[in-house]
């Protein structure tokens, strides 16, 4: 038997790993027994003691990357279902409204979110939304009036662009 542990006399106790013949590893524990002189030692398959240690090992090292991954896929869902999709609705509406599209009415409350702060957002929109749209009917307004009023001018009136061309003219 070729031992490759070391015993420390100092302790009662002592571990230490053996060879036996058969070229087997094993975990050996001894405690004297002091009034007889005797000697117990328990031996222990190295690999059968340490088995749970290595599977728990081998468990953590394939469950925790898993186990991250759908962690991170939940969130992922959770944030693009509650954040992104409603950000990109109130982008795309912003979009539609500085081009002057006021042709597509899009209701804000439609926009499904759980964070307040978008909710917020989407209900402020949604008031700028209804003061262009009322602030466009009133230019529209006065812009009919006007010209009405230019229309009925006996003289006429005209108005001129940057490079001098004839933009309007009430005859």
């Amino acid at each position: 038997m070729r031992d490759r542990g070391m015993i420390d006399s100092r302790y009662a106790y002592a571990t230490r790993l053996i060879i036996l013949r058969r070229n087997v590893d094993v975990i050996a524990s001894q405690a004297p027994i002091r009034p007889t002189g005797w000697m117990v030692v328990v031996e222990s398959p190295f690999f059968v003691s340490l088995g749970s240690y290595i599977l728990g090992v081998a468990l953590v090292l394939v469950i925790m990357p898993i186990l991250s991954i759908a962690l991170v896929l939940y969130f992922g869902r959770h944030l693009r279902r509650s954040v992104v999709q409603p950000l990109a609705v109130l982008n795309q509406r912003v979009n539609q409204l500085t081009r002057g599209d006021f042709s597509h009415w899009m209701s804000f409350a439609t926009i499904s979110t759980s964070s307040v702060e978008i909710a917020e957002l989407a209900t402020n929109f949604q008031r700028m939304q209804m003061a262009i749209r009322s602030r466009q009917v009133d230019l529209q307004a006065s812009e009919a009036r006007f010209r009405e009023m230019a229309e009925l001018l006996p003289e006429m009136l005209f108005e001129l662009d940057n490079e001098r061309k004839i933009t309007y003219a009430n005859r």
